[in-house]
């Protein structure tokens, strides 16, 4: 997802002084245009997966981010905006990627020859890997993109990256053997 939440962002931010926790008002307006701009922008996934994806990313604004990390990422002047993406991504975003990714992975594996080759039903093995690393994302997804987030720090599609990244493609080939099992 092309940080969709970036748009939903700014209708939060107002001008403060001090550290100000996210507000429930304040995520339930970030929910609502997080979800209005995925459907505008965000093609690979459904309206539910997006929906989920929104509503979890707003309850984590107000576990782990402020108003001035929010001033701070959306303030291209501002030598620290990508470290306070980058702190989004790895503690809003990523734990809440589990229902995009196991929809995103379904799609990724059933479009790859190579799976109806393995011999079983290629949807159910697909949706049996999908599940496995939907759950290790939403349980380690802070740390796994904290890894890639270290070797490129700026990264555009968190999605992508991920799918990208050589140590996640040989976790999720290790999740689709163990399948087949």
């Amino acid at each position: 997802m092309k940080f969709v939440f970036l748009a939903a962002i700014l209708t939060l931010v107002p001008i403060c002084a001090f550290a100000t926790p996210v507000s429930k008002e304040q995520a339930n307006t970030y929910y609502a245009s997080c979800v209005e701009n995925a459907a505008k922008t965000e093609q690979r996934f459904s309206k539910p997966s997006q929906e989920l994806f929104c509503a979890c990313t707003a309850a984590k604004l107000t576990e782990s981010f402020s108003i001035e990390d929010m001033q701070t990422m959306t303030d291209t002047t501002n030598p620290n905006a990508r470290k306070a993406l980058n702190k989004m991504i790895v503690n809003v975003y990523a734990p809440c990627m589990e229902a995009p990714t196991q929809e995103y992975h379904v799609t990724q594996c059933l479009s790859n020859p190579q799976v109806g080759r393995l011999g079983g039903d290629p949807a159910a093995l697909c949706q049996c890997a999908a599940a496995g690393i939907a759950q290790h994302l939403k349980d380690h997804g802070g740390a796994m993109f904290e890894e890639i987030l270290s070797r490129n720090p700026n990264i555009e599609d968190p999605m992508q990256a991920l799918y990208d990244d050589p140590k996640f493609r040989s976790f999720a080939q290790a999740k689709l053997l163990k399948c087949l099992k």
